[in-house]
């Protein structure tokens, strides 16, 4: 039997990883056992990083990579290796679910994420395998927010480090399998691949596991995620989805939620964006090339205007729109009659970002 596996993807490239609230920098850094309805549970002190984790939405089918949109249909189950390019950490999974249902939204890296993060939520519980690790990633959260503080031009209730998270898929082309079966057997092969280069690995896998033979086909970008362990600055990590992307991803949420805070909170990409800058120099591009910007500058403002920002985004969002309206002006003719609604919707995002700087 094969195991054939996917490239391994930045988790972030198929869900917005998004912590709600402001990092605790006073956790103790230790976890206490809790014995809830006859069951212990083991959980981060003082609720942990003082965080919510987001419902992981898978994105919509049509953002994915086309190897993982067809995974995500696959409903005979499938194993998961998860790792990171900034930790040389491991671990590896099973679902007998697709994607959707058994891994994201109410899934199996909800829990995962919460015991990276040490977020406390009753329904986790943060064993051992998980502790050192998401101890060292607290401490670097900790010296990473204080960076974005004293340099960064926003301050933002909403905030995540999860970008060096990489995961694979792994599949067979069998009619009928147990995934469980072999979880250890593909455990065993990621960790002697790993530890190659990184004897440090941190195998997060605690429980026990089956280990049916089988061959596996490694994701073709393996050897390039290994190599990039411990190499990443997590402050510098490039953002998986571009503005556009995530403009897409934007106008599906809003379509289907009128909740425009939890629409805010689900767009890590634009938050990491407006933090680094990036907004400015895509929105001016467009505008002097004469682009279609609207959605994309609602949607700026909307992530702006749930965030702590200062007033000179405020004064430079509106000012490249001004040169937006100039172009549109000039090309009133040549899109197809829509000119005066294009002006009026532009219109009313400066008046809002007006109203907004004065108070």
């Amino acid at each position: 039997m094969e195991i054939a596996f996917t490239n391994f993807y930045p988790l972030e490239r198929l869900t917005p990883i998004i912590l709600d609230g402001f990092l605790d920098k006073r956790w103790n850094r230790q976890y206490s056992s809790v014995k809830v309805g006859g069951k212990n549970y083991i959980y981060p002190d003082d609720l942990g990083c003082g965080q919510n984790l987001v419902p992981p939405k898978l994105l919509n089918e049509n953002l994915l990579p086309p190897e993982v949109q067809r995974v995500s249909l696959d409903v005979r189950g499938l194993i998961y290796v998860l790792t990171s390019t900034a930790y040389p950490i491991l671990y590896v999974g099973i679902s007998s679910k697709n994607l959707g249902e058994g891994l994201f939204n109410s899934g199996r890296i909800s829990h995962h994420l919460r015991k990276l993060f040490a977020v406390h939520n009753s329904s986790t519980s943060h064993t051992q395998g998980w502790q050192s690790h998401a101890i060292n990633r607290y401490i670097d959260r900790v010296a990473i927010s204080a960076k974005a503080a004293a340099e960064g031009p926003f301050s933002v209730g909403i905030s995540s480090v999860g970008s060096d998270l990489q995961i694979a898929f792994g599949y067979t082309s069998e009619d009928v399998w147990n995934c469980e079966d072999f979880e250890g057997t593909v455990f065993d092969y990621f960790e002697k691949r790993l530890k190659v280069f990184h004897p440090n690995l941190v195998a997060m896998n605690t429980g026990k596991m089956q280990r049916h033979t089988a061959s596996i086909s490694e994701p073709k970008n393996t050897l390039e995620t290994i190599q990039s362990f411990s190499s990443s600055d997590l402050t510098q990590i490039e953002h998986s989805l571009d503005l556009k992307a995530a403009c897409d991803w934007y106008g599906s949420m809003k379509g289907q939620n009128s909740n425009i805070n939890a629409i805010a909170a689900s767009l890590s990409k634009v938050f990491k964006t407006l933090w680094d800058d990036g907004w400015r120099d895509t929105l001016n591009d467009m505008a002097e090339e004469w682009q279609v910007i609207d959605d994309c500058a609602e949607m700026i403002l909307d992530i702006a205007l749930q965030s702590s920002v200062k007033p000179q985004f405020f004064k430079e969002y509106i000012e490249i729109l001004e040169v937006y309206k100039k172009s549109t002006n000039i090309h009133m003719q040549d899109i197809d009659g829509q000119g005066e609604w294009k002006l009026d919707k532009i219109n009313q995002l400066i008046a809002t970002a007006k109203g907004a700087l004065e108070e």
